[in-house]
């Protein structure tokens, strides 16, 4: 020092001792260097000055030696350590002294060195660790706030390299001093620029280094037995250094603060840039990792030895520090909510950490947990305590006996008591805190150990009194202060009689006096809130003040620093189990005890799941300040630092998939771009456009939704460029139709509108010249390298941005989007079909619907490109079974079927017809969407549209017809369309190509069936092969069917009758390919469903009965939801020309294929029946003539079960057309007659209570009808008779026809039905007094007299004689016939005679038509003995020969001549003259 003094150039001396200094240095490192392998755990290394162990008393080994010579030259080190500690420590006096400030410099230097060049041992030798803890940290202290430049600004190089050099070591002491020095120098209005600049510097230099930053997160934001979050209060000093609040409150130039303000901008950043570089190293890490675990797995897995001893590694492998990490969060998120529970309501928060099983409910615990926190609300704190309940005053006393005022002075055992909380405003609860102080303050200083107080009274007494001079002094309310005087007088004799040491009560007023008492935590004194209008030296002393008491705080933490559990676990009173804090069981303890040890965590053992916290507590200050700095500043140089900063946070919001800070800081710089607006663009706003597309380009994959805001900037930024004169054109812009204003808007308007429009072009023409139109056209190309679900969020939100372009509601509609839209699929064209089927099922739906856009410009552009799309893509094979080209072609099917624009339609088809010339061979599944569209243009009414579709299907039909085997199902639907429209030639044409393709058909399904049969000798499986064959083509053969079917109800008659040709040519000539149920669906979906025009239906309501012997119970009836009778007029047409040409058609086809059709009989004739019993006299007549063309052609093949079914449904048939409604007992009583028990009763209520009926009358209207009742009509009536009397016709040809197949009960039946008719029909005839009351409801006959039946009572009675005859002649193999019908036969007969002969005698000679009925039902019973045999006659001549006579007698011409003719016949015969007379005539 004095050879320093002396010399006259310091810098050369200077020189000198840094060469000496790093000479020893640099010889220690040398020495650690040869020492490879650090000492052994169970050997430390011995400190200068001890004694060696007995082993070690052999200094001849060289071991030794070279272990006592390291020794020798590490105790030197630590001296000149210690010299120069102690000179950087040493005062410089108040006159400055240069050659002070100078030695001091140069210490603070070597000391810089040595710490910057420390190898190994120095950083874990506990000598030294302890001693750089202890003086070195003090040292460090005292010149960081240092008034002289030199001095402090060699003590931030000096504590970043303690930071990089000794973290582990001092993970306590860094944290308090950066949370006690250099944060409270930033946030101190005292502090000057330079020191505030020295902070900024600090922070800047540790959040440049990714390592040391994250590891401040890591071991202080963290752990949980952390007062100070360090990484959170760093970023929060730096975002308001860098947004200049409070900058206000120091005295700095505009240049000062602009520079401060930028490099805390630069900290912001580089924290940012650090953490994605941390990122990005684990990343890398971790696969390398995965990379050699899977390449040991692979050698483990050859070598199945080494099997357990990687299960062993991997069960003894340490958690991911993720879940530790977790753990922490979670346990010190749920303290923090409990402390914020605590402030509002004390009671709620000490709750809520009981539930969780953060707190131990006893009192201990409650009082350190309110020790412990310095968040919690003092004023809460002593609310919470003051409370009279046993538990809070048990926390009370637990909380003032855990403090220890042994040996302090009365005022500041009084200070050290409140300041960790504020007394609560009740007196009472004062007391009793005051209470238990004098209390522990006097157990602490005993009156016997030299205390001031003999009781706890006059410690309680002065406490008081001590606490209300304070108020007095301090209050600025107070005017009259209380003098020294006054508080000594006032304490007299409070100390059990005696007065207090007057010259302690002197003392304790001033104390009081001089310095305020203040909780921990209070705020800065007043006068510190007006610093800016206080004169720099007034500042500069103030300072001082504050930084003395700043380190003296933080010198008492750190010589206080509290004890921690090591990682064995033992702990002493302050750890977190003694504190009431107790540990989740989740985790193992030794991890949860290492994470709040005073172990330093390094970040190379964390994860991004661990560090994505960092980025939660960084993005919402980073945004605030970025945002806010680019909004104010212009300069070129801070815009572009701000925004790359933005990019950095976008990228680590990708990293961490974090989608709010994403969106805020993208459409921030959405902001900052100012496109979309009228404002007038400066650099920041270019470049604010310039990252946002290099945003996109390089953080792509992980936009989402984000891309919405980018690609609307990109649209923005088109809509501008075109505002420019040399770049308008019409290619990507359409006219929406709407003039402009014009007169109507307003000059102040318009000139407005001119202004924004000069603003425009000078913007279009900035961005012309400053921005590289590649960039804008790189989001586009770029977007074939972006990952499968980032592709697919681009293409989403594209598409909303040109429906935004395309469906604006007061602009030009644009195509710009639309069209990168085209582009961008091409780009994308290649990808796999899973990622291109998402992406076309967005692109689908937008161009359906942008095809339909009102604007036909946009409709046929959109369209127009879906076609550049689609030729594109039909350059791709389709593979068999897959039907990408389909869904491909689908928007073309959506546009045709959504839009009313027939220009739209007409590109749609020809667009289709471009795509088959071109691309046909190609074409796969796309044929069905041809198909549908041409559907679509099918149903048109616009003939030239139909025509032109009609056209490409003859083109397809003519000459691609090969290549639409596999959607000949679609054809022929397409087709079928066609030929239901309302152009008959065309409709006639398509009829034809439907025919070609059943043959198409018909000819596959013969050529597989022949193939099978050569096959097999038998031919079983070719049989087999052809069902097969033909039911996998079925469907196609319904959909030619069913183009017939339909077009037999059409209204034109030419397209009926070849539509009926066509359908049942080919049910002929290709039937016998269908198989039974094939069948029945054709009959139930094709034919039944033609003959719904006529209200005929094919329900089987007997199907069930069929097979079941002799019950021959009636078919139940028809349904009472019938079928609409034919009124329109083409229904009408349609029964007079086609019905019974379409009926007779299915008759013969069922007979054609009787045998495979014999299942479908029922419905058959439920058809017929359901025609007969309409009520339609013409329809009834065709099902009448259709029952009997049934009988005839196929009646010869019914088997018994058939004939049962048959018989049944004839029953049915008798029944429903028999005028039951005349015998109705609710008709008879309402005309004031007798209620007669009908025959047939249940079928009469039946009637009357079918409400249906009443509405859908079976049997015609009952309009204009002169008689009104519920069931009785005159036309109904009159239609039922005249069906009725055809039926028994029909039934009779049955029987006559197909006698000697029917069984006993089948005669049998069929003769009751004739019977039950007889019996109504008689009855009805009888009754003349129903007659008159009917005739004088104008119910008349046509002749005008009463209505009666007879004549079909006559006609049924004979068709019953002549059956009964039939039956008496015999042939019948089934049953004795003629026993059968022996007594019937003369039962009836004599009925009829005796009928007859009445009435003849009654007329007198006369006749009416009634008798001339009856006379040849006589005549023709007469002309039927005429066949029977002489045993017959023999027989009947005792019944019936008297009747002839009285014939003779009263007959007719006509049936006197019968019974002549009877007798010359057969009763001459039998005579015994006969033979004479035979012989004289002869």
């Amino acid at each position: 020092e004095t050879q320093i003094n002396g010399h006259e150039s310091g810098n050369d001396t200077e020189k000198v001792v840094k060469e000496i200094v790093n000479d020893i240095v640099a010889k220690v490192a040398s020495g650690e260097s040869k020492s490879e392998k650090p000492p052994p755990k169970d050997r430390p290394l011995p400190t200068p000055g001890a004694k060696p162990n007995k082993d070690e008393s052999n200094v001849d080994s060289p071991e030794k030696q070279l272990a006592m010579k390291l020794n020798v030259m590490q105790n030197d080190a630590y001296l000149l350590f210690r010299a120069l500690t102690q000179l950087s420590m040493k005062k410089i006096p108040e006159s400055i002294d240069p050659v002070a400030i100078k030695s001091k410099a140069l210490a603070l230097e070597l000391l810089l060195s040595v710490i910057q060049s420390s190898g190994p041992m120095l950083r874990t030798h506990p000598k030294f660790v302890a001693f750089i803890k202890d003086k070195l940290v003090r040292s460090l202290l005292q010149n960081c706030v240092s008034s002289i430049p030199r001095i402090y600004k060699m003590a931030a190089p000096m504590f970043l390299a303690l930071v990089a050099q000794f973290k582990p070591q001092m993970k306590y002491e860094i944290g308090v001093i950066l949370n006690n020095i250099f944060l409270n120098m930033l946030s101190s209005p005292m502090s000057s620029y330079m020191q505030k600049s020295m902070a900024v510097m600090i922070l800047l230099e540790l959040c440049k280094d990714p390592q040391t930053i994250v590891e401040l997160f890591l071991n202080f934001d963290c752990d949980i037995t952390s007062d100070d979050k360090i990484f959170e209060s760093i970023i929060i000093q730096l975002e308001k250094v860098a947004q200049g609040r409070f900058m206000s409150e120091a005295l700095m130039s505009p240049q000062n603060e602009s520079s401060l303000r930028l490099n805390a901008l630069e900290a912001l950043g580089h924290v940012t840039t650090s953490l994605i570089k941390w990122c990005h190293a684990l990343k890398q890490e971790t696969r390398q990792m995965e990379s050699r675990e899977r390449r040991e797995s692979k050698s483990d897995a050859d070598d199945a030895s080494q099997s357990d001893g990687v299960e062993a590694r991997a069960s003894t492998a340490r958690p991911k520090f993720s879940a530790q990490f977790n753990l922490q969060r979670e346990r010190r998120n749920l303290i923090e909510r409990a402390i914020l529970l605590f402030n509002r309501k004390p009671k709620h928060g000490i709750n809520f950490l009981v539930e969780n099983g953060l707190l131990k409910k006893e009192s201990k615990a409650v009082a350190d947990f309110l020790k412990m926190h310095k968040k919690l609300d003092k004023t809460q704190i002593g609310e919470y305590m003051g409370e009279d309940k046993d538990f809070n005053k048990a926390v009370l006393y637990k909380y003032i006996e855990d403090l220890d005022f042994s040996g302090m002075q009365f005022d500041e055992a009084l200070r050290h008591f409140l300041k960790g909380f504020r007394l609560p405003g009740e007196g009472q609860k004062i007391d009793r805190m005051v209470v238990k102080f004098a209390d522990q303050y006097t157990t602490n200083n005993p009156y016997e150990k030299g205390g001031k107080f003999r009781t706890a009274d006059g410690a309680y007494v002065l406490a008081y009194a001590t606490i209300m001079l304070h108020t007095d002094l301090h209050n600025p309310g107070v005017k009259n202060k209380m003098s020294k005087e006054q508080f000594i007088n006032m304490n007299r004799g409070i100390d059990d009689g005696n007065d207090i040491d007057p010259t302690f009560m002197s003392h304790l007023y001033d104390k009081i006096q001089q310095e305020e008492i203040h909780m921990t935590g209070d705020s800065a004194p007043s006068e510190w809130q007006n610093a800016a209008n206080l004169n720099p030296r007034k500042r500069q002393t103030m300072f001082q003040k504050q930084t003395e008491s700043l380190i003296k705080k933080t010198e008492n933490l750190i010589r206080r620093k509290p004890r921690r559990r090591n990682a064995e676990g033992k702990g002493d009173k302050s750890t977190g189990e003694e504190k009431g804090l107790t540990t989740p069981v989740s985790i193992e303890e030794n991890t949860l005890d290492s994470m709040g040890s005073e172990e330093w965590y390094d970040a190379k053992d964390a994860d991004l799941n661990s560090l994505q916290p960092m980025f939660d507590l960084l993005w919402c200050p980073a945004f605030a300040t970025f945002s806010l700095v680019l909004k104010e500043n212009d300069e070129p140089r801070v815009a572009k630092l701000c925004l790359e900063n933005y990019r950095s946070a976008i990228h680590l919001s990708s990293l961490f998939n974090m989608d709010t800070p994403r969106d805020a800081f993208v459409k921030s710089l959405q902001h900052f771009s100012l496109l979309g607006t009228s404002k007038p663009l400066s650099y920041k706003n270019i470049e604010a456009i310039r990252m946002l597309l290099q945003i996109a380009y390089t953080e792509g994959d992980y936009l989402n939704d984000s891309w919405g805001t980018v690609l609307q900037c990109v649209s923005e930024y088109d809509k501008l460029m075109r505002r420019s004169p040399a770049s308008q054109t019409s290619v990507d812009v359409f006219d929406n139709g709407s003039g402009m204003g014009g007169a109507r808007d307003s000059k102040k308007a318009k000139k407005s509108m001119m202004k924004a429009e000069q603003v425009y072009y000078q913007n279009a023409e900035i961005l012309r010249e400053q921005l590289d139109p590649a960039l804008v056209d790189r989001v586009f190309t770029h977007s074939a390298n972006l990952n499968s679900e980032a592709i697919v969020d681009f293409v989403r939100n594209l598409t909303q941005v040109s429906e935004n372009e395309v469906y604006t509601m007061n602009e030009t509609p644009r195509v710009f989007s639309l069209q990168k839209i085209v582009e961008i699929t091409y780009y994308n064209m290649n990808r796999i079909r899973l990622v291109w089927t998402r992406i076309w099922n967005i692109l689908s739906a937008y161009f359906a619907k942008a095809g339909c856009h009102p604007n036909l410009q946009v409709s046929l552009y959109s369209i127009d490109s879906l076609r550049q799309l689609a030729m594109k893509f039909l350059e791709k094979d389709e593979l068999a079974h897959y039907h990408f080209q389909k869904q491909f072609l689908k928007p073309f099917e959506d546009i045709m079927a959504n839009t009313n624009a027939q220009e739209s339609k007409a590109l749609i088809i020809q667009c289709i017809s471009r795509m088959i010339l071109g691309r046909v061979s190609n074409v796969r599944s796309g044929w069905k969407s041809v198909f549908i569209v041409l559907r679509i243009a099918a149903k048109d009414r616009d003939q030239s549209l139909v025509q032109a579709a009609f056209a490409l299907m003859e083109r397809i039909m003519l000459n691609y017809f090969t290549l639409i085997a596999n959607t000949l199902q679609e054809c022929v639907a397409t087709l079928a369309t066609f030929s239901a429209n309302s152009f008959t030639n065309i409709s006639l044409k398509s009829l034809d190509y439907v025919s070609k393709c059943s043959t198409f058909v018909a000819n596959q399904c013969t050529d597989e069936s022949k193939c099978g049969e050569n096959k097999d000798s038998k031919g079983e499986n070719g049989s087999r092969d052809s069902e097969e064959k033909t039911k996998s083509s079925f469907p196609v053969w319904l959909a030619i069917l069913k183009c017939y079917s339909k077009l037999l109800v059409d209204k034109r008659l030419a397209l009926q009758n070849r539509a009926l040709q066509l359908l049942f040519d080919t049910l002929s000539s290709h039937g016998e390919m269908f198989g039974v149920e094939l069948w029945k669906i054709i009959f139930s979906e094709i034919l039944f469903p033609v003959f719904n025009t006529v209200g005929a239906a094919s329900v089987a309501s007997v199907e069930g009965n069929v097979g079941q012997g002799n019950n021959l119970q009636p078919p139940p009836q028809a349904s009472k939801s019938r079928p609409p009778l034919p009124s329109t007029p083409n229904s009408l047409n349609w029964l007079k020309t086609t019905c019974l040409k379409a009926m007779t058609k299915v008759v013969e086809i069922f007979a054609q294929f009787q045998s495979k059709l014999k299942s479908l009989l029922p419905q058959v004739l439920a058809l017929i029946q359901s025609c007969i019993s309409q009520g339609n006299v013409d329809l009834a007549r065709i099902g009448i003539q259709c029952w009997g063309q049934l009988m005839s052609i196929a009646g010869g093949k019914f088997d018994d079960g058939d004939w049962t079914l048959v018989i049944r449904y004839l029953h049915s048939l008798f029944e429903m057309t028999l005028p039951h409604e005349l015998q109705a007992p609710r008709l008879r009583k309402s005309m004031g007659l007798p209620a007669k028990s009908p025959r047939n009763e249940d079928m009469l209520k039946s009637i009357e209570k079918n409400p249906q009926e009443e509405k859908n009358p079976p049997y015609g209207k009952a309009e204009g009808d002169t008689i009104r009742t519920d069931l009785l009509s005159y036309p109904r009536v009159v239609t039922k008779c005249l069906v009725h009397r055809q039926m028994m016709e029909a039934s009779f040809t049955t029987f006559k026809m197909f006698y000697n197949n029917l069984k006993k009960e089948h005669v049998e039946e069929i003769l009751t039905n004739l019977k039950s008719t007889i019996t109504f029909l008689a009855t009805y005839n009888a009754d003349l007094d129903l007659q008159r009351k009917l005739f004088q409801s104008s119910f008349k006959s046509k002749t005008g007299g009463l209505f009666n039946l007879m004549d079909q009572e006559v006609e049924a009675y004979g068709y019953c004689m002549k059956m009964l005859q039939i039956m008496y002649q015999g042939g019948n193999p089934h049953f004795d016939d003629s026993k059968a019908a022996d007594k019937q036969l003369r039962d009836t007969g004599e009925k009829i005679f005796k009928r007859y002969i009445n009435d003849a005698v009654k007329l007198e000679g006369k006749s009416t038509e009634e008798s001339v009925r009856l006379g040849n039902v006589v005549c023709a019973l007469i002309e039927g003995f005429s066949t029977y045999t002489a045993d017959q006659i023999k027989a009947n001549m005792p019944t019936f020969f008297p009747r002839m006579l009285e014939l003779v007698e009263c007959g007719d011409l006509s049936v006197r001549r019968a019974v002549a003719t009877f007798m010359r016949k057969q009763i001459t015969p039998l005579l015994p003259f006969s033979s004479e007379n035979k012989a004289a005539q002869s």
